[in-house]
């Protein structure tokens, strides 16, 4: 069967014999090594979570790599972190010999916060109830701001961007 590994019997039969004879295929897997970034990603597989990376160190950007065990054959992934546009990749697994898949995600901001000087873009980290607001305005670079600083604040979405044409 596609997808399976044979399974071979060697059975004899002697003439007015009857034979029954059970056997179980298993799936035909391979491995694929997997490293993200940014470090913490979810790995996705037809909406089910398959693998949460985790960082290469302590104050890593990257994941160490992770190995994912498929079955053999075309699957499509989505790579999902807050702050991140979700990315999808297809692969293709083969028993042996996969290519290791490194997969950077795209920073999203989802966040905005007017100051008197300027206004910030980044992925809401905290908000305390004093209105201390904390946003990742890049990728590992974070900026606390305090109340009597912060003229406005608001859930921002590229959408709310506006263009002339």
């Amino acid at each position: 069967k596609n997808g399976y590994e044979p399974t071979v019997h060697n059975v004899i039969v002697r003439s007015g014999e009857i034979l029954t004879l059970k056997g179980e295929l298993s799936l035909s897997t391979g491995e694929i090594k997997v490293q993200t970034r940014p470090s913490k990603v979810q790995v996705f597989l037809e909406g089910k979570c398959i693998l949460t990376t985790v960082p290469e160190s302590k104050d890593s950007f990257t994941s160490a790599e992770a190995t994912l065990k498929l079955p053999v054959g075309e699957h499509a992934l989505v790579f999902r972190a807050d702050g991140y546009a979700d990315t999808a990749r297809k692969v293709i697994v083969k028993k042996h010999g996969n290519d290791a898949l490194r997969v950077r995600l795209e920073f999203k901001p989802n966040f905005e916060v007017r100051t008197s000087n300027s206004v910030y873009r980044g992925v809401l980290i905290r908000k305390d109830a004093d209105g201390t607001t904390t946003l990742e305005l890049r990728p590992g670079f974070y900026r606390t701001f305090t109340p009597g600083e912060i003229r406005s604040s608001r859930i921002w979405e590229e959408s709310n961007v506006t263009t002339n044409r």
